[in-house]
Protein backbone atom coordinates (compact mmCIF):
# COMPACT_ATOMS: atom_id res chain seq x y z
CA UNK A 1 0.00 0.00 0.00
CA UNK A 2 2.82 2.38 0.94
CA UNK A 3 4.73 1.53 -2.25
CA UNK A 4 1.65 2.14 -4.41
CA UNK A 5 1.12 5.52 -2.73
CA UNK A 6 4.74 6.52 -3.42
CA UNK A 7 4.49 5.48 -7.07
CA UNK A 8 1.20 7.35 -7.50
CA UNK A 9 2.65 10.46 -5.87
CA UNK A 10 5.71 10.32 -8.13
CA UNK A 11 3.54 10.00 -11.24
CA UNK A 12 1.42 12.97 -10.14
CA UNK A 13 4.53 15.09 -9.54
CA UNK A 14 5.95 14.23 -12.97
CA UNK A 15 2.62 14.99 -14.65
CA UNK A 16 2.36 18.33 -12.83
CA UNK A 17 5.89 19.28 -13.85
CA UNK A 18 5.18 18.42 -17.49
CA UNK A 19 1.94 20.42 -17.56
CA UNK A 20 3.51 23.50 -16.00
CA UNK A 21 6.65 23.42 -18.11
CA UNK A 22 4.68 22.96 -21.33
CA UNK A 23 2.38 25.87 -20.58
CA UNK A 24 5.00 28.43 -19.59
CA UNK A 25 3.75 31.86 -20.58
CA UNK A 26 6.44 34.14 -19.29
CA UNK A 27 9.78 34.45 -17.65
CA UNK A 28 13.10 36.20 -17.51
CA UNK A 29 16.26 35.40 -19.41
CA UNK A 30 19.06 37.62 -18.16
CA UNK A 31 17.71 41.16 -17.97
CA UNK A 32 15.05 40.55 -20.63
CA UNK A 33 11.52 39.50 -19.70
CA UNK A 34 9.13 37.70 -22.01
CA UNK A 35 5.40 37.23 -21.80
CA UNK A 36 3.18 35.10 -24.04
CA UNK A 37 -0.56 35.64 -24.21
CA UNK A 38 -1.98 32.40 -25.69
CA UNK A 39 -5.43 33.88 -26.35
CA UNK A 40 -4.14 36.81 -28.43
CA UNK A 41 -1.08 34.84 -29.62
CA UNK A 42 1.21 37.81 -28.84
CA UNK A 43 4.75 37.27 -27.53
CA UNK A 44 6.25 40.40 -25.94
CA UNK A 45 9.84 41.05 -24.83
CA UNK A 46 10.74 43.91 -22.50
CA UNK A 47 13.52 44.93 -20.14
CA UNK A 48 17.05 45.96 -20.95
CA UNK A 49 19.84 44.20 -22.77
CA UNK A 50 19.73 41.64 -25.55
CA UNK A 51 17.51 38.64 -26.10
CA UNK A 52 20.07 35.83 -25.75
CA UNK A 53 21.15 33.62 -28.60
CA UNK A 54 20.83 29.84 -28.54
CA UNK A 55 22.70 27.06 -30.34
CA UNK A 56 19.57 24.90 -30.32
CA UNK A 57 16.01 26.17 -30.52
CA UNK A 58 14.94 23.60 -27.90
CA UNK A 59 16.91 25.54 -25.28
CA UNK A 60 14.90 28.77 -25.61
CA UNK A 61 12.70 29.29 -22.56
CA UNK A 62 9.95 30.74 -24.79
CA UNK A 63 9.96 27.74 -27.19
CA UNK A 64 6.41 26.82 -26.12
CA UNK A 65 5.20 30.20 -27.48
CA UNK A 66 5.87 28.90 -31.01
CA UNK A 67 2.15 29.34 -31.79
CA UNK A 68 2.45 33.11 -31.54
CA UNK A 69 1.39 35.19 -34.51
CA UNK A 70 2.71 38.56 -33.31
CA UNK A 71 6.09 39.36 -31.75
CA UNK A 72 6.65 42.71 -30.04
CA UNK A 73 10.13 43.70 -28.89
CA UNK A 74 9.76 46.76 -26.69
CA UNK A 75 12.05 49.70 -26.03
CA UNK A 76 14.99 48.82 -23.81
CA UNK A 77 15.82 45.55 -25.54
CA UNK A 78 19.12 46.07 -27.41
CA UNK A 79 19.54 42.96 -29.55
CA UNK A 80 18.06 39.73 -30.83
CA UNK A 81 20.32 36.72 -30.44
CA UNK A 82 21.20 33.83 -32.73
CA UNK A 83 18.26 31.47 -33.42
CA UNK A 84 16.02 33.43 -31.02
CA UNK A 85 12.89 32.79 -33.11
CA UNK A 86 14.18 30.15 -35.52
CA UNK A 87 11.28 28.08 -36.94
CA UNK A 88 8.50 30.05 -35.24
CA UNK A 89 6.16 28.67 -37.88
CA UNK A 90 3.04 30.67 -36.96
CA UNK A 91 4.75 34.06 -36.65
CA UNK A 92 3.17 36.62 -39.01
CA UNK A 93 4.36 40.03 -37.81
CA UNK A 94 7.27 41.44 -35.84
CA UNK A 95 7.65 44.89 -34.29
CA UNK A 96 11.18 45.84 -33.23
CA UNK A 97 11.78 48.93 -31.07
CA UNK A 98 14.34 51.65 -31.87
CA UNK A 99 16.56 50.45 -29.01
CA UNK A 100 17.42 47.21 -30.84
CA UNK A 101 20.83 47.54 -32.53
CA UNK A 102 21.56 44.01 -33.77
CA UNK A 103 19.63 41.07 -35.16
CA UNK A 104 21.60 37.86 -34.79
CA UNK A 105 22.36 35.05 -37.19
CA UNK A 106 19.31 32.97 -38.11
CA UNK A 107 17.19 34.96 -35.63
CA UNK A 108 14.05 34.56 -37.74
CA UNK A 109 15.18 31.86 -40.14
CA UNK A 110 12.48 29.51 -41.40
CA UNK A 111 9.55 31.56 -40.08
CA UNK A 112 7.42 30.44 -43.00
CA UNK A 113 4.35 32.59 -42.24
CA UNK A 114 6.22 35.84 -41.51
CA UNK A 115 4.63 38.64 -43.56
CA UNK A 116 5.82 41.94 -42.06
CA UNK A 117 8.67 43.27 -39.95
CA UNK A 118 8.57 46.78 -38.54
CA UNK A 119 12.11 47.76 -37.50
CA UNK A 120 13.12 50.76 -35.48
CA UNK A 121 15.76 53.20 -36.69
CA UNK A 122 18.30 51.79 -34.25
CA UNK A 123 19.06 48.56 -36.13
CA UNK A 124 22.64 48.84 -37.42
CA UNK A 125 23.51 45.17 -37.93
CA UNK A 126 21.57 42.27 -39.41
CA UNK A 127 23.63 39.08 -39.35
CA UNK A 128 23.65 36.37 -42.01
CA UNK A 129 20.49 34.35 -42.60
CA UNK A 130 18.54 36.44 -40.08
CA UNK A 131 15.46 36.27 -42.33
CA UNK A 132 16.46 33.32 -44.48
CA UNK A 133 13.59 31.11 -45.70
CA UNK A 134 10.94 33.67 -44.76
CA UNK A 135 9.34 33.27 -48.17
CA UNK A 136 6.14 35.17 -47.36
CA UNK A 137 7.97 38.22 -46.00
CA UNK A 138 6.63 41.11 -48.06
CA UNK A 139 7.26 44.19 -45.96
CA UNK A 140 10.16 45.43 -43.85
Amino acid sequence: MKKAFCILTAIMLIFTALVFSASATGGTDGSVTWDYNPSSKVLTFSGSGAIPGYDQSDNRPWRDANGCKTLVIQSGVTGIGTNAFYTFNSLESVTIADSVKTIGRCAFQNCGELLTVSMGDGVTSICSAAFSQCYKLTEV
